[in-house]
């Protein structure tokens, strides 16, 4: 008897429709399943990108206030007496800072900082000041230490309505 073409007791070298059929469906699995983590890493970005820029426009914020003399600090467009601000013991109102700064960053890379509003603003922060007494040391009849102010900053994103905060304490005396 004949034996048919091409068999000659070796194995096929091809791969078989059912191997195909797997490696495909893999394949797939696998690519849907990095496509599912795609938007996730690009919001952890985004929202990396908010926090730093924070840092950067809280540190830039906080250095111009802590620049002397305290009764007049120019402060982005704005002339702060920080011997006169103070919101007292009241609760912070988000709505209702005592200074309100914009910010952006052009493509330069640097933050722009400014008292009004403007299309381009990404950032809004607002500014909270609480007037602290210097701290008596029993003994002493004069303080130690400054008196200063406790400032708070609200950082809030105009695009992903994202919300840093922080604080620092600046002397004026």
């Amino acid at each position: 008897m004949r034996e048919p073409l091409g068999f000659r007791g070796q194995a096929s070298a091809g791969f078989s429709l059912v191997e195909v059929a797997l490696a495909l469906g893999l394949l797939a699995f696998s690519l849907v399943a990095m496509l599912g983590v795609f938007p996730v890493g690009v919001t952890q970005s985004a929202s990396s990108v908010d926090e730093t820029r924070g840092i950067q426009l809280a540190h830039s914020v906080f250095s111009t206030l802590q620049t002397p003399p305290f009764n007049k600090v120019n402060c982005f467009g704005q002339t702060l007496n920080l011997s006169d601000l103070d919101n007292g013991n009241a609760q912070l109102n988000p709505s209702q800072p005592q200074v309100v700064l914009f910010a952006n960053y052009p493509a330069s890379g640097e933050p722009t900082i400014t008292s009004g509003s403007s299309p381009q603003s990404e950032y809004t922060i607002g500014l909270w000041f609480h007037k602290i007494a210097a701290p008596e040391v029993s003994g002493f009849a004069a303080p130690v230490g400054t008196a200063g102010n406790r400032v708070t900053m609200l950082i809030s994103t105009v695009n992903h309505s994202r919300t840093v905060q922080f604080a620092s304490i600046i002397g004026n005396e």
